[in-house]
């Protein structure tokens, strides 16, 4: 019986990593963390956002929190649709996406720190 739920775990797990239900809608929140650490390079986008892939509804504000203790960071996209001012420890910057489509943002003062969310 070990054996048969180990195997499940090993070959189904791996389908569900950097998945995530559609959350929000509109009037609603939802919360994405800067994680403590972020500001280390270390080419794992989980160490970063968190967390680091959305998908919301349309009409849904994202919250980004800078949780990394004595480290600035940013939210940008390349067409400066989102722009955060710098956020210090415990900052918060919050978009509402109105429009469906994929937004893929970074940190300006740390380019390797990715998100994305999809917006549908």
């Amino acid at each position: 019986m070990k054996v048969a739920i180990l195997s499940y775990f090993l070959l189904f797990a791996p389908l569900t990593v950097g998945c995530s239900e559609t959350r929000g809608g509109p009037s609603k929140e939802v919360i994405i963390e800067i994680l403590q650490g972020s500001g280390i390079r270390d080419n794992n986008p989980r160490n970063d956002f968190s967390p680091y892939k959305l998908r919301v509804k349309a009409g849904t504000r994202v919250t980004w929190i800078n949780k990394d203790n004595g480290m600035i960071h940013s939210v940008n996209t390349r067409d400066r649709l989102l722009n955060s001012p710098i956020l210090h420890t415990n900052d918060r910057y919050g978009f509402i996406f109105k429009d469906q489509g994929e937004y893929q943002y970074y940190c300006g003062a740390h380019p390797w720190m990715r998100g994305a969310i999809s917006v549908r």
